[in-house]
């Protein structure tokens, strides 16, 4: 009587259980063999298998897949911004990028755009110390 139980909802409770997720040492074949075991019975989209299997591996793993997030910026514009106290996308002074509208609706200026600006901006202050 007690051995009868619905397959898919054990093992749709199991995949969304933090202790299903890949282990620090875990090796991602032995993770990946579980992992297909629990999904295949769900009948998942390849879409919705991709991202309970991106949910589950670790962060690191997560990130190496993706890949290293590169700036547009080269290291010593950032190091110019940075000693400026400038926003990294907008460019504008005292403020953290998420902290501003402007910044949630732009889009990041590019390499090009960002040298012209503070060319600019340093000619008008060149000019401005010459008066």
């Amino acid at each position: 009587m007690f051995n009868n139980y619905d397959k898919l909802a054990k093992n749709d409770a199991l995949l969304h259980n933090p202790a299903f997720a890949m282990k620090k040492k875990e090796a991602f074949d032995k993770f990946y063999a579980r992992f297909s075991a629990t999904i295949a019975p769900l009948n998942y989209s390849e879409s919705h298998k991709i991202a309970a299997l991106r949910r589950l591996i670790t962060l690191k793993l997560r990130s190496r897949i993706a890949g290293p997030q590169r700036s547009p910026y080269s290291e010593q514009l950032k190091d110019q911004l940075k000693k400026e106290g400038r926003c990294f996308k907008c460019l504008g002074y005292s403020h953290r990028p998420n902290q501003t509208e402007a910044y949630m609706a732009s889009k990041a200026l590019s390499f090009e755009e960002a040298k012209a600006i503070m060319a600019k901006e340093k000619a008008v202050e060149k000019a401005m110390e010459k008066q």
